[in-house]
């Protein structure tokens, strides 16, 4: 009797291993960590905005790209506005630059296994589209360390005298993307707007 009792027990703890496991995806708490640093802008007289959508529809500001609570299959949507406040034509680029793999919890680790394999980009320059739902993975083929890569998101583009432009990102999760991904994350340290006149000045 006391062996069934034991028995029973182990099945029961197996099943909840079995749920907690296919249901991990649901605790990670932060997929993706941007920090919002303006580069190369200061001689520019241009204001700009980072916007974030969980539908494409309603977006409110934020100072950081931060994915939380989100699972396989699930897309964020991100919108920069900028506006040329000058009465001269200026050229803009956005780049990412370094894709470093953490853990959930903020520390780093060293796996095979690696979320930039599971997340996929899109980006317009208005109604433009620049990269059209490309694995990361793809856009960083032929860099040797990701954590100093750069990828240029936008290429450049010009943003009239005294107009305003907006810059399209959505970052979808692969709705395939298994357990053996959970809890892991990465942080993109940099994300900024590279600047130059159109005259060369």
């Amino acid at each position: 009797m006391k062996r069934l009792h034991l028995s029973l027990i182990a099945l029961i703890g197996s099943v909840v291993l079995f749920i907690v496991a296919s249901f991990a995806w649901f605790a990670i708490s932060q997929l993706v960590d941007v920090d919002w640093i303006p580069s190369g802008a200061s001689s520019f007289d241009v204001e700009y905005t980072l916007v974030e959508s969980i539908d494409g529809i309603d977006y409110e500001v934020v100072e950081q790209i931060s994915f939380e609570n989100i699972s396989p299959g699930d897309t964020v949507y991100y919108r920069m506005d900028i506006s040329n406040q000058q009465d001269r034509d200026v050229l803009a680029e956005v780049f990412m630059q370094g894709f470093i793999d953490k853990h959930s919890d903020g520390t780093i680790y060293d796996s095979e296994y690696s979320l930039i394999d599971g997340i996929y980009l899109t980006t317009k320059v208005e109604e433009l589209v620049i990269i059209n739902n490309q694995l990361l993975t793809n856009l960083l083929a032929g860099e040797t360390n990701y954590e100093t890569a750069r990828i240029s998101i936008t290429n450049e583009f010009t943003i009239g005298a005294l107009s305003s432009t907006s810059i399209y990102f959505q970052v979808y999760i692969d709705s395939s993307i298994g357990n053996e991904y959970q809890n892991l994350g990465i942080d993109i340290e940099d994300i900024f707007l590279a600047l130059d006149s159109v005259d060369g000045s």
